[in-house]
């Protein structure tokens, strides 16, 4: 089942050269609410089409909608906010750290035990990735927001924001089964919901017919970063984490910088170094310990 995390990562390694787009046109509260409310329209339709169950109890509903306010609000912002002062690179640094605080907690809440040769896995995968994201020197970012603690801690924020996010997943489990795309459905829609009415209160959300009759390109990054992250990305991680601890699933959901070095040197042409090659080694030597447990 490691697939599916590794899945996971692949579409969230995509998202970020979308919503990257979509942000400097489009602005961050509109970007993150936006993206929630197409992805619940997506995911309704997807579970009509395939004649999905939509019950859930009161309190898997409950640990999904806090799921959803805690990963994909509030984390999510911290991201989007970190993405905008350190840039991508750091900001997925800042991220690798996500798998100690949910081993942590899947050690304090679920009594999960993924012995020395798992741990030693996650240390690896966690120093092979952020070996593969440190640049010693970026002309494209500015350097003099890197010293700047408040900068780090978005990102900080963010990695923790999705590793209680996934706690909760997990714990929805316990309560009875659940299928992915409606569980994804309601974590979404939920926080959505949420989302736009305080983005609408405090005047900061606009209307998304006006804003995407301006401008078409915005709405087509909009949509494919919708469609790679919130949709099957989280999808994915939901299913995944019914049969897997929560500190391994969250090792493979931060591998993404692994898979953006190819898409970085194909597609954006930035060269490949030999640090940079090291890291996915000592990675996938990680993954290769985290599948022996």
């Amino acid at each position: 089942m490691l697939f599916l995390p590794l899945f996971t990562s692949l579409c969230w390694s995509l998202t970020p050269y979308f919503f990257a787009e979509a942000e400097k046109k489009i602005g961050v509260n509109q970007l993150n609410a936006d993206r929630l409310l197409f992805a619940s329209i997506i995911l309704f339709f997807v579970s009509i089409a395939l004649g999905l169950d939509f019950n859930v109890s009161l309190l898997q509903y409950l640990f999904l909608i806090i799921s959803g306010i805690i990963g994909l609000v509030c984390g999510d912002y911290f991201l989007f906010m970190s993405f905008r002062k350190i840039g991508p690179r750091y900001s997925s640094v800042m991220m690798s750290i996500a798998p100690i605080f949910s081993y942590i907690g899947g050690v304090f809440f679920f009594n999960e035990n993924i012995g020395i040769i798992g741990f030693i896995g996650i240390i690896i995968t966690m120093f092979g990735i952020i070996i593969v994201v440190s640049k010693v020197k970026d002309s494209s970012e500015n350097i003099k927001n890197y010293i700047a603690p408040r900068n780090f801690l978005f990102g900080i924020i963010a990695a923790l924001g999705q590793s209680i996010g996934i706690l909760c997943i997990k714990q929805v489990y316990s309560y009875g089964v659940l299928q992915g795309v409606s569980a994804t459905f309601f974590r979404i829609s939920a926080s959505g919901i949420i989302l736009l009415l305080f983005l609408s209160l405090s005047g900061k959300y606009k209307n998304p017919v006006k804003v995407y009759k301006k401008d078409k390109i915005a709405l087509k990054y909009v949509l494919l970063g919708t469609l790679f992250g919130p949709v099957l990305g989280v999808t994915s991680s939901i299913i995944s984490l019914e049969y897997i601890p929560v500190s391994i699933a969250q090792t493979l959901f931060s591998t993404s910088p692994i898979f953006m070095l190819p898409i970085s040197h194909f597609i954006m042409k930035d060269k490949v170094n030999s640090r940079s090659i090291i890291g996915v080694m000592l990675a996938i030597m990680g993954i290769t310990l985290l599948t022996m447990f």
